[in-house]
């Protein structure tokens, strides 16, 4: 009966350690796969951001002079954002909740 055992082991061991390499080889696709979708991204962007510049340029802006405030912070960009400003737990905790307490009151009498 023990052999059994060893021979069920075995088995199971070596399924394990077949799912274990099909589990490193997915995880490595995996990777390649986001490092391909991020170098399509890095390059759309730069492509935008090089057709940006050069409309810039084309209406004789001074393009470095721009980027530069914009990382200095001289120029405040988040008025013409896209994107909502995430919500806090603060702006929940302003204004605290009315809390009905209406039933320790029917408790009591």
């Amino acid at each position: 009966m023990g052999n059994n055992y060893s021979q069920l082991l075995e088995k199971k061991q070596a399924k394990l350690e077949k799912l274990y390499g099909i589990l490193e080889d997915t995880k490595g696709k995996i990777k390649a796969l986001e490092s391909e979708i991020n170098t399509i991204k890095l390059t759309q962007d730069a492509e935008q951001f090089g057709a940006f510049k050069k409309d810039l340029a084309a209406k004789n802006y001074n393009v470095d002079a721009i980027l530069s405030a914009i990382r200095d912070g001289r120029i405040d960009l988040s008025a013409y954002s896209t994107r909502q400003p995430a919500q806090t737990h603060q702006s929940f905790s302003q204004t605290p909740p009315q809390q009905n307490l209406g039933f320790m009151e029917s408790m009591e009498s």
